[in-house]
């Protein structure tokens, strides 16, 4: 049975509201002065496809979506799990080995994740993604030390691969500075956004009713320490500028909307909703501005900033994960 560490830290509860710990869905509490009104928000947590880690060890060190990269903005596309070279790595479930490069293939399409494996799946579940539902997706291993499978069998179909066999091993290959695995899922195509756009006659490019980027967060196919750590902080409110905070075994943080008279913003890194559409590793975009921290033992927490210098204050705030959990805060 597969190993999974877990590192528990502790929780900043100063101005912040930890909706684990509420024992009723609804309460008030006086924030900033302000009597706030505070719902718990739940949704049904599905198993879409049933999986196993990719790995032996639970070591999450960067988180789907935004994060700090050599100091700069990055829209992580994947989760990054940290290891021993060498480690085994895993398919997450059944299916066939659609693409197999090694770092020094001339082919490779993924320059700077080195050794590179891509399973197609088909889910138990159908995957709500935009405007349509679909079954198929993708999981993408890479930065790999070594390789375990062949792209193709004998009679030049796709090669089978069950839920736990090894793809490869992990590494530090391609443009990696540590050991560890970049791990991606995508729906329904392994196009991305940009090579629909531009190459409209490819198939992948007719997959969803307009050109959309597929990668999701991988946490939605997978098991985790699903605590409900996320924290909110109003470190200002004219302008407004908020903290969200959460635990480094729960990257599952996916939504926030904030309302002031009447005006809403939106951000939603899995839809990509108030991400710049056309540059994802811009920080700033319709009047929202998200700040990244690097992760550091004397703070154990993530922490993503989130700047709106047209809003007074707030009227509703609502943080979720990637489930829907979370909770709203309502300015009374």
């Amino acid at each position: 049975m597969k190993k999974i560490h877990v590192l528990f830290s502790l929780l900043i509860l100063a101005l912040s509201v930890n909706f684990a710990s509420a024992q009723t869905m609804e309460r008030t509490k006086i924030i900033n002065n302000s009597v706030v009104k505070i719902q718990n928000l739940r949704a049904q947590k599905l198993v879409y496809d049933e999986t196993v880690w990719p790995v032996d060890e639970f070591n999450l060190v960067s988180m789907f979506g935004p994060r700090s990269q050599s100091g700069s903005y990055d829209f992580h596309r994947g989760i990054d799990i940290s290891g021993t070279l060498g480690d085994p790595v895993y398919s997450i479930a059944d299916g066939v080995i659609y693409r197999a490069y090694e770092a020094d293939d001339p082919n490779n399409p993924y320059k700077n994740s080195g050794n590179t494996i891509v399973v197609m799946h088909e889910a138990d579940l159908e995957f709500p993604f935009h405007d349509g539902t679909y079954t198929k997706y993708f999981s993408l291993y890479a930065h790999l030390d070594s390789l375990s499978v062949e792209l193709e069998s004998g009679d030049g179909t796709y090669q089978n691969i069950s839920k736990g066999d090894l793809v490869g091993t992990l590494g530090q290959s391609g443009t990696a500075t540590f050991p560890h695995l970049h791990f991606e899922t995508r729906i329904a195509t392994l196009c991305t956004q940009q090579t629909q756009e531009d190459n409209p006659n490819m198939s992948c490019a007719s997959t969803f009713s307009q050109p959309r980027d597929p990668h999701v967060n991988p946490l939605l196919f997978l098991e985790y320490p699903d605590n409900n750590s996320t924290l909110l902080k109003i470190k200002s409110e004219n302008p407004l500028q908020l903290l969200v905070s959460f635990e480094d075994e729960e990257m599952d943080f996916n939504q926030l909307i904030v309302t002031r008279n009447g005006e809403q913003k939106v951000i939603n890194f899995n839809l990509r909703t108030g991400i710049d559409p056309e540059n994802i590793d811009n920080p700033s975009y319709n009047g929202v501005t998200i700040t990244t921290f690097p992760f550091t033992t004397k703070n154990p927490r993530h922490r993503l900033q989130f700047d709106i210098p047209s809003f007074d204050g707030y009227d509703t705030i609502e943080v979720t994960d990637i489930w829907g959990h979370g909770f709203k805060w309502t300015r009374q």
